[in-house]
């Protein structure tokens, strides 16, 4: 056993480890695209952890959402059908009170654009009440992984269908295209 550094950050972060093996079954129980959990383990001693893990299913022929947009590139059918499944599967996630904060293209997976997963579940927070702040962050997140594949006016359905209803899309927009710049600026420096 290790009782070192990594012990007592383990340790010291146990909530966070099985937090993922919680979302990841309240998300499925809601019917929230995740990989299937099989459990989660951890290895210890006199209540130290040196060691853990999340089994879950493997997603044979998922890729990551970029990747599939890659693919598709100009096919506007394509694209519209692919946006809007994976508007309708954020959506759902919101409308089971759970909050991703990190929607990188990494860690939102597809089968053919018809199937959404969603993946590093230690970023989900359950039972979470929105906020502009976090629908914003994840529209981003979001065009992050197509704005330089498709342009703003492609995107635009994208961003309409995850704005509060209530509030004007042309501010939301906006934000977000600024959001983005700032984002794409930030990792040039």
């Amino acid at each position: 056993p290790q009782f070192g550094a990594g012990a007592i950050r383990l340790t010291a972060s146990r909530t966070r480890y099985r937090g993922a093996y919680r979302a990841g079954l309240y998300l499925a129980s809601r019917g929230i695209g995740v990989p299937s959990i099989a459990g989660y383990i951890e290895w210890g001693a006199a209540g130290a952890i040196w060691r853990n893990a999340l089994v879950m299913q493997h997603l044979e022929g998922f890729v990551p959402i970029r990747e599939y947009a890659l693919e598709i590139g100009g096919n506007g059918v394509a694209r519209g059908a692919f946006l809007d499944t994976l508007a309708e599967s954020v959506l759902t996630l919101y409308s089971g009170r759970a909050y991703h904060s990190d929607l990188a293209s990494k860690n939102v997976l597809t089968r053919n654009g018809a199937d959404i997963r969603f993946i590093d579940l230690e970023a989900v927070r359950l039972e979470h009440v929105m906020r502009d702040t976090d629908r914003l962050r994840n529209i981003i997140q979001l065009l992050d992984a197509f704005y330089d594949i498709w342009n703003e006016q492609a995107l635009s359905g994208l961003i309409a269908r995850l704005a509060p209803p209530e509030q004007p899309l042309a501010v939301w927009q906006q934000m977000a295209m600024t959001g983005l710049a700032r984002r794409i600026e930030s990792r040039r420096r």
